[in-house]
């Protein structure tokens, strides 16, 4: 749905999209000058969105990708916009995810068959892996519990951890002057990183659809309405 929104300075009327897509949110965040790129920042938003705590709101998730700050809004036109994409929009989208019947893909990027090729498809899936644990972890930073998860939880939470610790081995490896891999050993690195994307993938999906189970069972027994 596209709404006029009109500047009350100005008087300039501007199409906005309700809720915009993953490109609008994209060239938002560079707009703005988020720190995280979109890859990192959409898994960020999804660990965070399971661990926030009772009386957050998405908001405040929002608010620290730029460090607990958010960027100068130039008009009312960019606000709206700005909180339509990333709370409507983006938000929401992942927020689906905690349905089974909405698995949940990391980035997909076009890679050259090459050395090259593996070390920016392990540089990224490092980063999106780690950003997710920091999403996921960020209240424990704060001092605050976490929702009460099952053991099944836990166990991919640890998968996820232990992913990122192989990427970094890997690509330190594969950085090294003295690994000259024949291409043969890069085409096997390719698909055997492809592999462990798909069970990256399942272990944060699985995590999503529990640990969102837990967050909205601890909010109940509070008496706080249900996050979306």
């Amino acid at each position: 749905m596209t709404v006029l929104l009109e500047d009350p300075g100005t008087g300039e009327q501007t199409a906005i999209r309700a809720e915009g897509t993953d490109q609008d949110a994209r060239a938002l965040l560079e707009r703005h000058a988020c720190p995280m790129s979109f890859p990192e920042a959409r898994v960020w938003l999804l660990g965070r969105m399971i661990s926030l705590a009772q009386n957050d709101t998405p908001v405040e998730a929002i608010t620290e990708l730029w460090g607990g700050t958010l960027p100068t809004l130039p008009s009312v036109a960019e606000t709206v916009r700005f909180f339509n994409v990333l709370t409507e929009g983006l938000w929401r989208r992942l927020a689906r995810h905690a349905q089974r019947a909405v698995p949940f893909h990391l980035t997909r990027i076009e890679i050259g068959k090459d050395r090259a090729g593996l070390i920016r498809l392990a540089a990224l899936r490092g980063e999106e892996l780690e950003a997710f644990g920091r999403g996921f972890a960020a209240d424990l930073d704060k001092g605050k519990p976490l929702p009460r998860l099952p053991e099944q939880a836990i166990r991919h939470f640890a998968r996820i951890t232990q992913g990122a610790q192989v990427i970094a081995v890997l690509v330190a490896a594969v950085e090294a002057p003295e690994n000259l891999l024949p291409d043969s050993e890069i085409l096997r690195a390719i698909a055997m990183l492809s592999d462990l994307t798909r069970s990256w993938e399942r272990a944060i999906h699985e995590l999503v659809i529990l640990g969102m189970r837990a967050r909205e069972a601890d909010r109940r027994l509070a008496g706080i309405a249900p996050l979306r």
